[in-house]
């Protein structure tokens, strides 16, 4: 994936999930090289979200700044 001017490619997880710490929320996140595939591991059989991985980083990038 090649990176827009003035921004930065962040390499996603190929599959990891994610929690608050809390035992709360959990997310899986898994990897293609065209999609990002996101879900609710404690609600796993309703619909994941997936978007482009451009638009993963761009939300890693929002989030970590």
């Amino acid at each position: 994936m090649t990176a827009a001017p003035g921004q930065r490619v962040v390499d996603p997880p190929s599959r990891h999930p994610r929690t608050s710490g809390e035992g709360g929320a959990c997310i899986e996140v898994a990897t293609e090289p065209t999609a990002i595939h996101i879900r609710d591991s404690k609600t796993p059989h309703i619909p994941h979200l997936t978007v482009t991985p451009f638009t993963w980083t761009a939300f890693l990038v929002q989030v970590f700044h």
